[in-house]
């Protein structure tokens, strides 16, 4: 099968636009019109070109978005159907409102709109088709809708507050690394010949930052490919299921960041549960879909042991501390859920606890990193004015 685009009118003055898999252009039209749209025109796509708009698809800030949208509409008596074109008229972001015209057409053929957003795993994750797939069974859209709202809300704000607890340091070094560079590749080979004409014996600093510059300079070319080699060659390694799986090991049990990115990855997996949990989707089911968003290919592994042992019959809390890597805090807080009959507000508990745990603690290290880099650069520049004024000061001695 081919995929087609196309430009149909749903109305006297309105327009829709999205993409068909289907054997022929007739057959597209023939599926438009018996959704009722006139079409106006069908072309076959190049598939080159279907890869890259894929490679732009909607952003979380559209997602969020439209997911309060639809949420509000059906809250005011609109069905489903009525709100996507809604939200679709009004839609800015290209991708994103063609994505939402083939969602579209798919509803008007019969299929149901969590299938349709199924259809789309680049924009619509697993958890989002399962919870949007609950509220359908349920009859409860509206409020399944505005719980995935808050869940995309509070894992953007969290995402945010890491970049802006990273970025500043991350400056620093870049413009500390950018003025070594500069000084060894530009101003050092300026000096060298006034420190040649001295015709004397330059100091041992200087000495190592001529020979320093003049071998980046003489060899930047292949130490750009050595660079981008190592780049390649290090996403093609992580794909290796075993070498993933020791890195992604290193990442949760390393004494600097290990804890954090544990905590972070827990905070995640306990949120997406509550929420799937609060909607009465089954324990071993809410699992499977959750460990679907996680990163981290060794906790994805203890997590489906987790997953099996719940199948054996074992409660929740029994058979997260025989994983070894949940914190103590966690079980009991597991293990109260379990006794009071509040396991998704136990779950959110934990992960409200742990976000704001992980804010703290990524401030306290961005606190410690900013002095320590400024430290480093500071050091390395100040070896490099040292080693350039060292040959001046022994002029002057000598003149003396």
């Amino acid at each position: 099968m081919s995929k087609f685009s196309y430009t149909a009118k749903t109305g006297p003055k309105e327009t829709v636009e999205g993409s068909i898999e289907a054997e022929s252009e007739q057959e597209v039209i023939n599926q438009l019109t018996a959704s009722g749209f006139f079409p106006l025109s069908v072309e076959k796509e190049d598939t080159r070109k279907s890869g890259m708009l894929n490679f732009g698809k909607a952003g979380r800030r559209e997602l969020v978005l439209f997911t309060r949208q639809l949420s509000s509409l059906i809250s005011a008596g609109i069905n489903v159907l009525n709100g996507l074109t809604i939200i679709y008229r009004q839609t800015a972001n290209k991708n994103f409102k063609s994505v939402l015209g083939q969602i579209i057409t798919d509803v008007k053929t019969g299929n149901s709109f969590s299938e349709t957003l199924e259809h789309h795993p680049q924009v619509f994750s697993r958890l989002y088709c399962s919870m949007v797939r609950t509220g359908e069974a349920s009859g409860n859209m509206k409020e399944v809708l505005h719980r995935l709202a808050e869940f995309l809300e509070k894992e953007d704000e969290f995402k945010n507050s890491i970049l802006s607890a990273l970025i500043y340091p991350m400056f620093v070094l870049g413009v500390g690394a950018a003025t070594v560079l500069l000084l060894l590749i530009f101003v050092i080979p300026g000096l060298v010949t006034l420190f040649e004409d001295m015709g004397q014996a330059l100091p041992v600093p200087t000495r190592i930052l001529i020979a320093t510059s003049d071998f980046l300079r003489g060899n930047v070319g292949w130490l750009a490919i050595l660079i981008i080699v190592l780049v390649f060659l290090s996403k093609y390694i992580r794909r290796v299921p075993a070498v993933r799986l020791t890195l992604d090991r290193w990442r949760v049990t390393n004494s600097l960041t290990g804890e954090i990115t544990l905590k972070r990855e827990i905070s995640r997996l306990t949120r997406s549960l509550g929420l799937l949990v609060s909607s009465g989707i089954l324990i071993t089911q809410a699992l499977e879909t959750s460990v679907s968003i996680m990163s981290n290919s060794f906790l994805r592994k203890k997590i489906n042991q987790l997953k099996e042992r719940i199948k054996e019959g074992a409660p929740l809390s029994l058979a997260a501390r025989e994983q070894d890597i949940f914190p103590e805090f966690v079980i009991n807080i597991l293990a109260i859920g379990e006794e009071t009959g509040q396991l998704d507000r136990s779950l959110a508990h934990i992960s409200d606890d742990y976000d704001k745990e992980i804010d703290r603690r990524l401030k306290n290290l961005t606190r410690m990193l900013e002095p320590a880099i400024i430290l480093v650069v500071g050091v390395i520049v100040g070896f490099i004015v040292m080693a350039m004024l060292l040959p001046i000061f022994e002029m002057n001695l000598l003149v003396k």
